[in-house]
């Protein structure tokens, strides 16, 4: 491991996660002293004797958080959507990382020949777990809907909280400028995130990822169809008439029964009728929209501000 000298002596560090839709609570906690660093999670406490310098990935989240830390994994699973192998905004950066397939079910030989000095890993990886550390000291974290409590805890964990603090000041500076723009483009129309999946039209609402960007961050107008108390909601065909948007985010999953219901959606009487389609302001986008993270955010901002440059 990197030495980065003896660690700060910092108080007893308490971060609640919240899953994304199952409204369960899960408290992580780092604390760090001149001994070393102990995190508690939800497989037990893993203990450290230095800040990790090679750093193992087990979700696609996780690599644009400890990029945004300037932190380039060990080994890395990888996204696979839409023809990228990585998020299409970190390819350069995770080219010649070592991969290691799938999240569900990452390859062990090649986890152990990355040599890492720490695991990340997610709930879905408990199962697993003793494998795992067998390998390298290995942290399950929970997901969360707010992405600044999650990079302050990866943060935590690799020594790098003031870039956190640093990353985080950069995001909300240009949520500001870009909110301000759009203020005067937009005015009081109203827009949607919706996602076409194979056996469902899904409506993103305030409480997670690219909702928070549009609604909170951007202070961007809501339809009627937008749960603002929860994180999604499926939607019909039949009541987009009603919920009749402005504006229209647009991502269809890279799967052929979502191809086909968006050809379906796009020949009837009701999508022509909608006022995004008749004024032109349907914007495509790729799978990683959805994604929730630092730099995922980011490039959020800077999308949305350029799909919006023309109005």
């Amino acid at each position: 491991m990197k030495n980065y000298g003896y660690l700060l002596i910092l108080p007893f560090l308490v971060i609640t996660l919240h899953g994304c839709n199952s409204g369960a609570v899960e408290k992580v906690s780092v604390e760090s002293s001149s001994e070393g660093l102990t995190i508690s999670h939800a497989k037990g406490e893993t203990t450290l004797t230095d800040y990790p310098e090679k750093v193992a990935a087990l979700s696609v989240f996780h690599t644009d958080y400890l990029a945004a830390l300037d932190i380039t994994p060990s080994a890395a699973v990888t996204y696979d959507q839409d023809g990228h192998t990585h998020l299409p905004y970190l390819s350069h950066e995770l080219e010649d990382v070592n991969q290691l397939g799938t999240q569900s079910n990452p390859d062990i030989e090649r986890l152990m020949s990355s040599a890492p000095d720490i695991i990340l890993g997610e709930k879905e990886h408990e199962s697993h777990y003793d494998t795992l550390e067998k390998v390298a000291p290995t942290v399950i974290l929970g997901k969360t809907d707010n992405w600044r409590t999650y990079l302050n805890q990866i943060a935590a964990i690799v020594g790098r909280e003031t870039k956190a603090e640093a990353v985080i000041a950069q995001y909300d500076q240009k949520a500001d400028e870009v909110r301000h723009k759009l203020e005067t483009k937009m005015g009081n129309e109203s827009i949607i995130f919706m996602r076409v999946r194979a056996k469902e039209l899904r409506v993103y609402g305030a409480q997670w990822n690219v909702g928070d960007v549009l609604y909170k961050d951007l202070a961007l107008k809501a339809a009627t169809c937008v749960p603002m108390d929860d994180w999604a909601q499926s939607v019909s065909f039949e009541i987009l008439p009603e919920c009749n948007p402005d504006h229209i985010i647009l991502q269809v999953d890279d799967d052929e029964k979502a191809y086909k219901k968006i050809e379906e959606l796009k020949k009837s009487k009701i999508w022509a009728n909608l006022k995004a389609v008749q004024n032109g302001h349907i914007y495509p986008v790729e799978h990683w929209f959805i994604m929730s993270g630092p730099l995922s955010n980011m490039a959020k901002l800077e999308s949305i501000e350029k799909m919006m440059e023309d109005l």
